[in-house]
This record gives structure tokens, sequence and C-alpha cells, in this order.
């Protein structure tokens, strides 16, 4: 018995010096694999220089893939905001806008009543 009651004590010991990555060295050392990841991609030539973006890099729950097929081309403020946050997490937020400080944006009091909100994506998917 007291040698499962030390057992235990030294796996109790063992995990207080484990230790999680904070957030901010987790998104650092995101940004650094998805760099080399798109870096490997450009350098061997099997895809563009300019590549921004890997769209696979996040759960493309918008489908932006198969959007202007005929059965799938009707948008709705949902869609636009999911394709918003997919294209700027893709970009590793340097490109686009946040879909949270857009709806800030939104929500602010406007200066004309007569405004009409409107929002348009073009960018080349493929």
């Amino acid at each position: 018995m007291k040698k499962f009651t030390l057992l235990l004590l030294g796996f109790y010991f063992a995990n207080l010096h484990a230790q999680l990555p904070t957030v901010q060295q987790y998104q650092t050392q995101q940004s650094t694999a998805w760099q080399t990841s798109l870096s490997s991609l450009t350098a061997n030539g099997s895809y563009a220089t300019n590549l921004e973006m890997l769209y696979d890099k996040v759960t493309p729950f918008a489908g932006l893939y198969s959007y202007n097929d005929t059965d799938n081309n009707i948008s709705k403020a949902s869609l636009f905001k999911q394709a918003l946050s997919e294209l700027y997490r893709t970009s590793n937020k340097l490109k686009f806008e946040s879909s949270e400080s857009l709806e800030i944006r939104l929500n602010a009091p406007q200066n004309s009543t007569t405004t009409v909100k409107m929002g348009v994506i073009n960018t080349p998917i493929s």
C-alpha cells in the first residue's frame, strides 16, 4: 500500500511540472508552422508563388469552393459572416477584417439614416 501511495504521489508531483504553452506561445507556434507550410508549398513549384492563404486551414462551413454553382449561389448575412471569418483566419489574420470588428462597425451609430449596408467579398478560391 505504501508503494502505491508513493507511486501516486510521484505521478502527482511529475504532473505539477508539466505545463501547457501560453496562448501567445501557442499562437506564435501555429503562425510559424503555417508560414513554414506555405513556404514549402510555394518552394517546390507546384503552387503559385503568390500563395497567401490556405483555405484548407479552416473547416469550410461556408462552402466557398462550391459557392457559385447553380444550386448554391444565394447568400445571407450569416453566410457572409462565416465566409469572412474563414478567409480572415486562412490569411493568418493579415487580410480582410475579422467578423467581430465588422459587427462592431455595423452596430456603431451612422451619420446618415439612408445608408444601405452591403458587403462584397471578392477573392479567388482555387
